[in-house]
């Protein structure tokens, strides 16, 4: 029988899906080439899709969901041959019909295992068996099971006997291919949906086929081990960096005990110095109080001896020491204790030197960042051959942006901007209390009144939060007021904007805090303080990080917050406004893009500034050549910036030069 070698082919893994790690039940293959079982990765499209696409759960490529849902995605053939072969291949094969004797032919039809008695006396008689497929069985001897060529061969035996049939008549076999639809067809479907289209053979095109798709597989395949390469080269940095990191970190402990030496010894210097100006001022006080103990008991013995002269001298007595014992008390009476002054033994507090403790010197970035496939092809249907861009995206290679639209909304005193996934934007206007919906192209999409509009952001399922006086408004794509939530919770609501795990933020600027709400039922769940701010307006999220960006429009700053509320950056100089690099004058509407760059609306220096995700300055991407007054900035779901200017014009940008 066939050699356990052919089942040892096929381990485990292989055949497991990499979701229920199960075997798979019904492998369909993505876009990217991945394989999940049809149900697995229908219940993750159906908990992560947003606008209709959704990520591989092993690649993380954007998948765009087929039309009529992912029951259209392409089976396995190679997945389900392999299940084929391991069922026509038991390990222990006996007859199904004898039970005794070694299988040599299964029916795909029947889908049971034959010996050559039994195929001829049960089955070839029945009725209905004329036109079944019957697979010939492998057959190895034990001293042969190691030979890969053999193994090979009979796979290719075995799947060149495979005969697949239509889905949709399952009775007819798959024998030719429409040029027009690009699919394989049986007879019923030719006569019928395709009748009209370009079609041949399968066997007339199989063949050139298979030769093109080896030609470019051969020459693919040599690209896996420059990957290899740079896998391998990663890796050894990796070690590498870990041996650094031990070396500084032995470096830190090292520097930390010869601080501690020396702050120790600089203890006990002060402390020896404190120590003997005590001493000092206290043998200066004992003195001065022997003097004055000195003195006090002078004035009491002449006071007592003077009392009793008067009361009990005799006249000569008296007149012995009248004259003399006046003129001392005469003398005593001007006598004063001396003025205590003792110096005022005080610490200085000095500040220590700013390089004392050393610092980490940040390496310079090399690193550049390889697109999904699915970026990849976007960039190339927006390129001509000629000027089709490099495979890398570095990171760091920003340019001056370039303004590819401009819309005249038309709209007054702009006050915040939001993209949402279907493509429109959504604008705010504080003074004309309106909240208005642009199409990608320009037109109108709708036009509502909410009293007092102040910020707006889109949730994942298309519906627009707007902030107002009184708390938030929740509205349809299509303008229809659905909801209502906040009131009560906060005094001065302004920018909204929602995190990762999809929960809703509001920023309190009176309050200097930022409100949680579920975005289930709209329920308050936390607060978040942010008393470093001077008047907190517009806030955003990193979805990189998690860390919740907060423009303080009265302070000049932008901070990055944790959840629990530390600061993890600050950017500007707070409470000054300035036009130098590192000022911001003004700050006004932020988001953030896929790689975590934070870009923020500077407005009264008329330019957008782009900090990285740590909240250092990368440069200023637009300027005054090209915006006025941006209060509002976004991302669209092309990955371009949307600029809001305050008189009403809407700017899209490129900044990324890929």
């Amino acid at each position: 029988m066939a050699s356990k070698e052919l089942y040892a082919k096929f381990s485990d893994n292989f055949l497991t899906c990499h979701i229920c790690l199960s075997e798979y039940k019904d492998p369909r293959v993505l876009q990217c080439y991945h394989t999940f079982c049809l149900t697995c990765i229908a219940n993750h499209a159906h908990a992560s899709q947003v606008g209709g696409k959704f990520q591989c759960p092993v690649c993380r490529e954007e998948i765009t969901i087929p039309t009529g849902g992912l029951d259209k995605l392409v089976h396995n053939f190679f997945l389900n041959k392999i299940k084929d072969f391991m069922l026509i291949n038991p390990k222990e094969a006996l007859c199904s019909v004898c039970k005794t004797e070694d299988v040599q032919l299964y029916c795909h039809n029947c889908k049971c295992h034959f010996c050559a008695k039994c195929q001829k006396e049960h089955h070839d008689n029945q009725d209905d068996s004329d036109g079944h497929a019957m697979s010939l069985l492998p057959m190895f001897a034990e001293e042969e099971t190691s030979k890969p060529k053999e193994l090979e061969e009979s796979l290719q035996q075995i799947w060149a006997q495979t005969i697949i049939y239509c889905e949709k008549h399952p009775d007819e076999k798959l024998k030719f291919y429409c040029e027009s639809d690009n699919t394989v067809l049986c007879c019923d479907c030719l006569a019928t949906d395709h009748k009209k289209h370009h079609f041949v053979y399968l066997e007339k095109i199989v063949v050139s086929e298979k030769e093109g798709i080896e030609q470019k597989y051969k020459e693919l395949l040599p690209r896996v081990s420059t990957f290899e390469k740079s896998e391998k080269e990663i890796e050894a940095q990796q070690k590498k960096l870990g041996r650094r990191r031990d070396k500084l970190q032995k470096q830190l402990q090292d520097h930390a005990k010869v601080l501690h030496k020396n702050v120790s010894d600089k203890l006990q210097e002060l402390s020896s110095q404190l120590q003997d100006q005590f001493t000092a001022q206290m043998k200066a006080l004992e003195a001065e109080k022997d003097s004055i103990q000195l003195q006090k008991v002078s004035i009491q013995s002449t006071c007592e001896f003077a009392k009793q002269l008067v009361r009990h001298g005799s006249q000569p007595e008296v007149m012995t020491h009248a004259k003399n014992i006046q003129t001392r008390m005469s003398e005593l009476k001007d006598f004063q204790p001396a003025p205590i002054k003792i110096g005022d033994m005080s610490f200085v507090k000095q500040n220590l030197p700013p390089n004392i403790f050393g610092k980490l010197k940040e390496p310079e970035s090399n690193f550049q960042v390889l697109p999904s496939v699915s970026q990849k092809l976007k960039i190339q249907q927006k390129t001509s051959p000629s000027s089709r861009p490099s495979v890398t995206i570095a990171t760091k290679t920003w340019v001056q942006a370039t303004l590819m639209k401009t819309f005249d909304i038309k709209l007054s005193n702009t006050h915040d901007i939001s993209c949402s996934l279907n493509g429109n934007f959504y604008l705010t206007s504080l003074n004309t209390d309106t909240l208005k919906a642009v199409s990608e192209s320009g037109e109108n999409v709708f036009e509502v009144k909410v009293p007092g509009a102040r910020c707006v952001t889109c949730l994942s399922n298309d519906r627009v939060v707007v902030t107002n006086v009184d708390g938030c408004m929740v509205y349809t794509e299509y303008g229809n007021q659905v909801r209502k939530f906040g009131q009560g919770d906060m005094t001065d609501p302004w920018g909204v904007t929602v995190d990762s795990s999809g929960h809703i933020l509001v920023c309190d600027g009176i309050n200097k805090c930022i409100c949680i709400y579920n975005a289930v039922d709209y329920i308050l769940i936390n607060k978040i303080s942010i008393p470093m701010c001077e008047k907190p307006v517009y806030i955003n999220v990193n979805p990189k990080s998690n860390v919740i960006i907060v423009s303080d429009n009265g302070g000049h700053c932008v901070y990055g917050v944790t959840l629990e509320g530390d600061v993890v950056f600050q950017y500007g100089t707070p409470g000054q406004s300035g036009q130098g690099e590192d000022q911001l004058y003004f700050p006004c509407g932020i988001c953030v893009d896929r790689q975590g760059h934070i870009f923020v609306a500077d407005s009264d220096n008329h330019r957008v500034v782009v900090l990285t995700q740590t909240g250092k300055k990368m440069r200023h991407a637009i300027g005054k050549q090209q915006i006025k007054v941006p209060v509002g900035v976004d991302i669209n779901r092309e990955g371009e910036l949307l600029v809001a200017e305050f008189h009403g014009k809407v700017k899209l940008f490129q900044c990324l030069d890929v």
